[in-house]
């Protein structure tokens, strides 16, 4: 699909996106419902916003895959959507009604993922590892549930970072962006098609979202978007074996590290369950660590909490696309997606253990930050440590 047959679908998609997020907005403003629970351990802002962002997404898709698409892409989009449905309806109870957990909310993708399996052959059978992908093309049970993990597991880690203002829309978008120029290259005409709706539907949707965060995804949004990403992947590697699954890990690295990572944290570190909701995660480091100052040194109007809340997700953002880019770059060359993607982690790891003992980088700091810093090492120099605490 060359640049000037994509703008039409982007640009009608993005269009159709922005109308009905508008809608949404109103209609809950409206009735009152569904606003963001702004009390809970993980919630980053005070102010009203619904979280039915999922909504207008899904519905932009689909109006896009029925109006946009020519006959021969258009039953496989509607079929990736109806294999979608219970993820997104899991979500969406949960939105209305708190009604759904975590757990029910991953097997619902699982199933979604076991759907694709049967109708779209969405079947993972290679990950580039001899003695892993024997298993896979022998043990077809073995396949069936490592693919639903794998999907599973995306959807869930999209979720995972949605606490911050235009975070994990920007990424999905980062993502599909990343999926569209890889599918072109190996004439994979299907996968490059819905890349671009979907692409096309959270522009619309993060015209709202960031930076002042009038709506958000929710869980309907999120899981349907990570499930989408996952099967995705799968799509494009099943259908074209010349690209690498190491491509697609590492276009997703950020959200599926920080969840292997957090899960690691919680069950060996801190000893309670995988699921526990908790406030370290990398995002929300980085936002007490390098940004959350801004409200008090920076902005002081009404705005600087939303302002700041947004910084957050621009430094991610930044570490999204450090490791999409080479992703991108060396689609097809295993080796050193396998070595890039063991620098992703480690990176990971040693900015969290910055962030978390209290050594942020300087060269992360904002201006302002970076000035008290550099004033508070000068005062440590002069007087010695510990003399602004004795002060007090």
């Amino acid at each position: 699909m060359f640049p000037s047959q994509a703008a039409l679908p982007l640009a009608a998609t993005a269009a159709l996106s922005l109308l009905l997020t508008a809608l949404t907005i109103l209609a809950c403003r409206r009735f009152g419902i569904v606003a963001d629970r702004a009390n809970s351990v993980q919630s980053v802002h005070r102010h009203w916003a619904p979280r039915m962002g999922g909504l207008p997404v899904f519905l932009s898709l689909l109006a896009g895959c029925l109006w946009l698409l020519p006959d021969s892409e258009r039953d496989f989009a509607l079929l990736l959507l109806l294999c979608s449905l219970p993820a997104f309806v899991a979500g969406f109870i949960e939105d209305l009604w708190d009604r759904v957990g975590p757990r029910a909310r991953l097997i619902a993708t699982f199933v979604a993922a076991w759907c694709a399996w049967f109708l779209l052959d969405g079947e993972l059978r290679s990950v580039a590892l001899p003695g892993f992908d024997w298993l896979l093309q022998n043990w077809t049970w073995f396949a069936f549930l490592f693919t639903a993990f794998a999907v599973g597991g995306v959807a869930h880690s999209v979720n995972i970072i949605d606490g911050f203002n235009g975070l994990s829309g920007t990424f999905c978008a980062i993502c599909f962006a990343a999926y569209y120029l890889v599918a072109g290259q190996v004439g994979d005409t299907l996968v490059q098609a819905l890349a671009l709706l979907y692409l096309g539907a959270l522009v619309g949707f993060l015209v709202f979202n960031f930076p002042y965060g009038r709506i958000f995804l929710g869980d309907a949004g999120a899981y349907f978007l990570g499930f989408s990403l996952g099967e995705l992947s799968v799509l494009l590697v099943a259908r074209n074996p010349e690209v690498s699954p190491w491509f697609c890990f590492l276009v997703m690295a950020y959200p599926i590290w920080d969840t292997l990572f957090s899960s690691w944290r919680r069950e060996v570190v801190r000893g309670v369950r995988w699921s526990a909701a908790d406030a370290l995660h990398l995002h929300h480091l980085i936002y007490r660590r390098l940004v959350r100052s801004v409200e008090r040194e920076v902005w002081r109007s009404t705005h600087s909490e939303v302002l700041a809340n947004s910084i957050t997700s621009v430094y991610l953002w930044g570490l999204a696309l450090l490791s999409a880019v080479p992703a991108v770059l060396f689609w097809n060359n295993t080796p050193l997606l396998l070595a890039l993607s063991a620098l992703f982690c480690l990176t990971y790891g040693l900015l969290y253990r910055r962030l978390v003992t209290f050594r942020a980088p300087t060269s992360l700091l904002l201006p302002s930050r970076r000035k008290s810093a550099h004033l508070r090492r000068r005062h440590r120099e002069l007087h010695g440590p510990g003399s602004h605490r004795r002060r007090r």
